[in-house]
């Protein structure tokens, strides 16, 4: 939205710099949802890779995604590929005019990284030579964070003293903070809740602008109602999640891994843990995938091991042990087996297919191809879909679109191509064929699933465990470990990544001397310094977010209420274009696409077609958000379809004003007619007026105007009046509502008789005025107004608090109160205007 939004400011050029394997995803969707192409301006999109080939100028924007990725493992003053990349990152960062990092790194656990990030938003005060200072910095924060993160929106009154006590003491030495924390326990001692959550959220945002880090750098922590207008799936392990691994050959397998890590030990190789995490990578997927392995290991290059994988081979490849490895490895690869994991893992697809969406994951793509095929073979390519390494991007989208849309495939296959830039948050249970050794391998499959979705349970997990004691005992120590230590399957551990690397180390690490049960059993013990961990990052990440002063609660209500509403949408947009303008339309399965005909023009002059320009007739549209992502126009602001036709609504008077007439029976003969008025009355923010200001600056008014519209949005109010006699009542109104009428606008000597007996224009003058003047007293008009006022003094007053905070800290001090005066003048003086209107003649037919 930043982007978009400078495009259409600036016109200027901006760059993406993201993973190589998601820059096909964000070309997809800058296209089709933000449809950038027909923006201003021009936005090339570039893998981190490909860094060294991005001049540094001062760019529009830069926009770095995962920027965390290219501060890590750099050496300041070194040369190797990383500290390049890093170079020319500086580079091109400090000399963009506007530079935005994308990462959800924690602080806390990876403090050199996280200062590299900070060094490209501000060289001057972040120099890199400074680490010591800034972890100390980082430090002393904790005590505050974890106070801080227990005065939260959802925590009860009576719960807040201790921790309000706490803040006041961290901050003895601050007067601002002291007095915002008196002053919440003056309210919670008398119980007045809404004065005490104002002032909590004022501490809250006081605290977070003077110990942030830095002022550049947002947190946004999504709030609770967020969360329900916007959920993640979730996660969670399915019934009886372990499925026993029926293959024989697993006893010899795990007598070939010991043997290793025995010889590992021995042999007091310096990456000793390392080769082990990756060898029991192997060892945790169906046997068939050690073929891969076994080739790497006697050099034969048709394997599909990672380039992590060949770095660990490489180490072993020379050593007798690791010639002995991949001996034993080729023995029990020659035996038969009447059941293996590729069987159990069809067996398990075969129980589910036709039922719901479910994916089988395996990192390993040779392995994950065979099981593909497998699959086909057995319950058919009907049902069975694959999103596999070699597919090319276009291929990949439509299988993804197609999967998800089909009532008949229900089993999908990706391998680790897939675990990342790939959306499957409609899939309703995984099967882990293949047990990841890095957590953040795991924790990126799971978010292809653990997404914002519609669907309203979380995602299953199962996966595989051995069927004999000893291996449940060792090989499986590592999924134990991902469960009941890090809880990988029932939650999401990103914010975790850098704590839980370090634990992964310590754990094969542990193994090579103590076993992997006994690395189990030492990881165990670290649960309780692992939620300490949880619990200062978490606190250190509030320290550093934005308080809600965007109302995002308010937000998430509307965008889901506007969401929950488009059929309602689709409605209105078919009415005005197709029924009221005469454009022509096809249906095409879930969405529309309108047009022109020939034979029957639409009811616009052909220059006004041609403004509207052709392009969007070559658009298919939907009201769904979700279906709009496989590149369909979304009936929203914003489309230019949509926009288009609204700025001929603004100045068509058809649908505006209307006249019609309505026979009703009556007993009482000569009865007089009655006309009824309906009035769509906006309600709006009055005037923009600065005092002694008679020509406000362009950026100026438009900030007044967002500000006052976001505390009072244009809402309309709907006033049926009966000439002589007042407000309709709910009977009369419903009645008028549902009776079509006759037109009579195409009737105009039969409109003139029935307005014959008024003063016509005197009377709409006056029943306007009269029924405008009833919608400016209703309680619900008044109750929005009054609403508006207090949620504009209590942003007033929050703002007061952040540039208290600012001016401690040597930032900015001053505001433009004028601009808060004037947004509270157009609050207090709103603005009630007619949207459109109709009069309805009531005329009755005698009925003795």
């Amino acid at each position: 939205m930043v982007l978009r939004q400078l495009l259409l400011d600036e016109a200027g050029t901006a760059v993406v710099i993201a993973p190589d394997q998601v820059v096909g995803q964000w070309k997809q969707e800058l296209a089709m949802k933000f449809r950038v192409h027909e923006l201003p301006g021009t936005v090339e999109i570039v893998g981190h890779s490909a860094i060294g080939t991005i001049r540094p100028e001062p760019r529009m924007l830069t926009i770095v995604d995962e920027a965390h990725r290219l501060t890590e493992q750099v050496n300041n003053e070194g040369e190797g590929l990383r500290d390049q990349q890093y170079g020319a990152l500086c580079a091109i960062a400090h000399a963009s005019k506007a530079l935005l990092l994308l990462s959800a790194t924690p602080v806390r656990s990876n403090e050199d990284a996280f200062l590299r990030l900070l060094h490209l938003l501000d060289p001057t005060n972040y120099p890199l030579t400074d680490l010591a200072a800034f972890r100390h910095r980082v430090e002393m924060r904790d005590d505050l964070a974890q106070a801080i993160s227990a005065i939260s929106e959802e925590t009860p009154l009576r719960y807040l003293d201790g921790p309000l006590t706490q803040v006041s003491q961290l901050l003895s030495h601050d007067p601002v903070a002291k007095e915002l924390v008196a002053d919440a326990h003056q309210f919670i001692a008398a119980r007045a809740e809404g004065e005490a959550r104002r002032k909590i959220s004022n501490l809250r945002s006081y605290i977070s602008e003077t110990y942030r880090l830095h002022r550049r750098m947002v947190r946004n922590r999504r709030s609770t109602a967020t969360k329900k207008g916007f959920p993640a799936r979730g996660r969670s392990l399915a019934d009886n999640w372990l499925i026993p691994d029926p293959d024989r050959r697993r006893q010899d397998l795990f007598t070939a891994l010991d043997d290793l890590r025995l010889a590992l030990e021995l042999e007091e190789h310096p990456k000793a843990g390392y080769i082990l995490q990756i060898i029991l990578g192997r060892i945790l997927a169906p046997i068939i995938a050690l073929e891969d392995l076994v080739k790497a290991l006697r050099r034969n290059p048709n394997h599909d091991l990672s380039p992590d994988e060949l770095s660990a081979v490489d180490s072993i490849v020379r050593l007798t042990a690791g010639q002995e490895f991949a001996d034993d490895l080729e023995r029990i690869l020659a035996n038969a087996t009447e059941a293996d994991r590729l069987s159990e893992a069809i067996e398990w697809a075969r129980e589910r297919v036709g039922r719901k969406k479910c994916a089988i994951a395996c990192s390993f793509p040779n392995t994950a191809r065979l099981l593909a095929q497998s699959l086909v073979s057995e319950l058919g390519g009907h049902r069975v879909s694959a999103l596999l390494e070699g597919q090319g991007e276009e291929l990949r989208i439509r299988l993804a679109t197609e999967f998800a849309r089909s009532t008949e495939r229900s089993i999908l296959v990706i391998d680790r191509s897939a675990e990342e830039a790939t959306n499957l948050q409609f899939i309703d249970e995984v099967l882990h064929l293949n047990m990841p050794t890095f957590s953040t391998h795991l924790e990126q499959r799971l978010g292809r699933f653990d997404r914002w979705s519609e669907l309203q349970s979380p995602v299953r997990s199962s996966t595989f465990r051995e069927d004999f004691t000893t291996g449940r005992n060792h090989i499986d120590a590592w999924t134990m470990t991902l469960n009941d230590v890090f809880g990988v399957f029932t939650s999401s551990t990103s914010t975790l990544q850098y704590v839980l690397s370090d634990l992964e180390n310590k754990f094969f690490h542990t193994a090579v001397t103590h076993t992997l049960a006994g690395a189990r059993e030492e990881m165990l013990g670290q649960r309780d310094e692992l939620a300490a961990q949880q619990r200062r990052i978490s606190g250190q990440d509030i320290l550093d977010s934005i308080e809600d002063r965007a109302n995002d609660e308010d937000v998430a209500r509307r965008l889901s209420a506007v969401d929950a509403q488009q059929r309602e949408i689709e409605r209105a947009v078919h009415g005005y274009l197709v029924e009221m303008l005469r454009f022509s339309v096809s249906y095409e399965d879930d969405h529309v696409r309108f047009g022109v005909s020939r034979s029957k023009p639409p009811l616009l002059t052909e220059e006004c077609v041609r403004d509207i320009g052709t392009q969007v007739f070559k658009r298919s549209y939907t009201a769904d958000r979700i279906t709009a992502e496989a590149g369909l126009g979304l009936l929203r602001w914003g489309e230019p379809l949509v926009n288009a036709f609204a700025k001929i609504a603004e100045v068509d008077d058809r649908g505006r004003a209307f006249a019609t007439e309505v026979q009703l029976q009556t007993r009482e003969p000569d009865r007089e007619p009655w006309v009824a008025f309906c009035f769509d009355i906006k309600v709006a923010p009055g005037l923009i007026k600065l005092p002694g200001v008679s020509d406000l600056d362009g950026a100026l008014h438009r900030a007044i105007q967002a500000r006052s519209e976001f505390f009072l949005p244009t809402t309309l109010e709907r006033i049926w009046w009966l000439a002589g006699q007042g407000e309709c009542g709910s009977r009369l109104v419903k009645l008028l509502e549902r009776t079509d009428g006759e037109n009579l606008g195409s009737r105009p000597e039969h409109f003139r008789e029935l307005t014959a007996p008024f003063q016509w224009p005197r009377l709409c003058g006056d029943v306007f005025r009269t029924a405008i003047a009833a919608v400016h007293g209703r309680d619900s008009v008044m109750q929005r107004l009054g609403e508006a006022r207090r949620r504009t003094a209590a942003a007033q007053e929050l703002e007061r608090v952040i540039l208290q905070a600012r001016s401690r800290i040597g930032g900015e001090s001053s505001s433009d109160e004028t601009v808060m005066a004037a947004v509270q003048h157009a609050l207090a003086h709103p603005e009630l205007s007619l949207d459109s209107c109709g009069a309805v003649f009531i005329t009755w037919v005698y009925r003795p």
